[in-house]
């Protein structure tokens, strides 16, 4: 940080002290690897400290404070520091540093905000630290990461199936393997293609318009990205992949794994099931992301109900039929008489699937079936817990501080879930 912009926020800090204004601080704080290359070897803690400054006492009855609070929100980015580990007491000394350029203290450290990680959590985590030095301190839960959690226990659930899509990854984002499938969808058939679209077509550019997206290790919406990605370009993908197989001699376990699950007619309909799925379980993911101050907008359980009943919900809304890139003329298509009024997405995505029998498509529809209350309930039930746990600490740390109900309103929209 600038020297300058250093000492106003530790201006304005010194003089909340001097005036009495200011009772101590809350922070989020999380890593972030390095994406130049240069910065490879590093690992960067990024840190926000929170703190609000109170009017004087004397104006809380002014009549300007009769629907607001007397109190004056602020947050300031501390300097980002390289982090030499991952373990409690090593990130801690990290934040001290940060902190210790505004004059902070962890006596001061109110609060923080984690994501749940090993380094945060446990008898040797950052939090474990700062309660060792401030009795008054409470941990706090990122909501951001809350449903990172919720769909990771979906892709547990969905076992081989999710070790399939990280070989699929691997596979399309392995040396010449996207060019090839261009070619090979280009090229005649005595030219060693299939013919299916000519270069630069619009077809061409539907399907390959858009690079197939990474598969990153603990993070669920970049495999629901990948998922959407695939149930899109199933059909023509199966017919890719199958011409490469034929040209090449992929030994590598990885590919074998992808090809043999792009050709499968039922991987495929669990595929587009599963990219429902987790986007349905992320929803509290992309909600909070556009909210500073959560509680200002919802209840905390009927938010937590809300979710719930998303992931459990089997209608064909504008949600599933934006995720399936599917519209009502296109339902109708499928055999559903009356569009979605009275259809199941996930007998919708079976019935997207080309190239199979009814049969097929019945034993199909019992598994998808089968899959998702298998992979819905487990997310729910650890949605559901996760919300318990808030509701017994954090958002009930609010109340205990304040006899009062404005009292412990003011404290939730000011404290509760900043986003980390």
């Amino acid at each position: 940080m600038p020297a300058r912009c250093q000492q106003f926020c530790t201006t304005i800090l010194h003089k909340a002290r001097e005036k009495g204004n200011f009772v101590g601080f809350s922070f989020t704080s999380d890593e972030s690897p390095a994406s130049a290359d240069r910065y490879a070897a590093l690992r960067f803690q990024i840190t926000w400290v929170h703190t609000i400054i109170f009017e004087e006492m004397s104006r809380w009855d002014d009549i300007e404070y009769e629907f607001a609070m007397p109190f004056i929100p602020r947050q300031f980015l501390c300097d980002i520091v390289n982090c030499p580990g991952k373990t409690g007491t090593i990130v801690y000394e990290v934040m001290i540093k940060q902190w210790s350029r505004f004059g902070l203290t962890p006596a001061e450290c109110m609060s923080g905000v984690g994501d749940g990680g090993g380094e945060n959590e446990g008898a040797s985590g950052v939090h474990a630290c700062i309660e060792s030095r401030n009795d008054s301190y409470v941990r706090r839960r990122c909501l951001l990461h809350l449903p990172w959690r919720v769909a990771d226990q979906g892709l547990d659930e969905m076992g081989g199936l999710h070790d399939e899509t990280k070989a699929i990854s691997q596979y399309l984002h392995d040396g010449p393997t996207w060019q090839r499938l261009k070619s090979i969808a280009t090229q005649s058939p005595h030219q060693g293609g299939l013919g299916l679209m000519v270069d630069a077509s619009p077809a061409y550019s539907a399907f390959f318009s858009a690079s197939p997206p990474s598969n990153q290790k603990d993070r669920p919406a970049t495999t629901c990205y990948l998922l959407t990605w695939l149930s899109e370009r199933s059909a023509i993908m199966g017919r890719l992949v199958r011409k490469d197989l034929e040209q090449r001699r992929l030994t590598s376990g990885y590919a074998t794994m992808a090809v043999a699950s792009l050709q499968n007619p039922s991987r495929c309909v669990l595929r587009r099931v599963s990219a429902v799925l987790l986007s349905k379980a992320l929803f509290l993911f992309f909600y909070t992301q556009k909210k500073q101050h959560v509680a200002l907008h919802d209840n905390l359980n009927d938010l937590f109900k809300k979710a719930a009943s998303i992931i459990t919900d089997l209608r064909i809304d504008k949600y599933v039929m934006k995720q399936l890139a599917v519209t009502e003329e296109r339902i109708i298509g499928f055999g559903f008489a009356d569009g979605s009024a009275s259809a199941s997405w996930v007998e919708l995505a079976v019935r997207m699937e080309q190239g199979i029998t009814d049969g097929d498509r019945a034993v199909i529809l019992d598994e998808a079936q089968a899959f998702h209350t298998r992979c819905s309930l487990r997310m729910v039930t650890h949605l559901t817990l996760g919300g318990k746990n808030i509701e017994r600490t954090t958002w009930l740390s609010a109340r205990l501080r304040d006899s009062s109900s404005h009292g412990a309103y003011c404290m939730k929209l000011g404290f509760l879930f900043t986003k980390s």
